[in-house]
């Protein structure tokens, strides 16, 4: 869950949004390390909203009005990647 101008919005950054988060930016997830640009927050909040009804404008304008957001979102986007980068290692064993 995360809060965007005031309201509750479900967040979850897994597989589906990685997928697609790749679609639309075109860029591998494990690439995101090495080059990681502004417009890769935007576009990863807008892929891991579950029942989106913002535009990836409004996402930059929330960010904009509230810099404290993009903390938020970078830590929501962390917890759920570390969940997946678990699920990955139980796999190879």
């Amino acid at each position: 869950m995360i809060k965007i101008n005031n309201k509750n919005y479900d967040f979850k950054f897994g597989f589906k949004a990685m997928l697609k988060f790749e679609e639309s930016t075109g860029q591998s997830i494990s690439s995101l390390s090495g080059d990681f640009k502004l417009s890769n927050i935007v576009e990863m909040t807008y892929a891991g909203l579950v029942n989106n009804d913002l535009t990836k404008d409004e996402i930059i304008d929330a960010i904009d009005a509230d810099m404290s957001l993009m903390s938020t979102l970078t830590s929501a986007f962390e917890k759920d990647m570390s969940a997946m980068n678990s699920i990955e290692e139980e796999a190879k064993k």
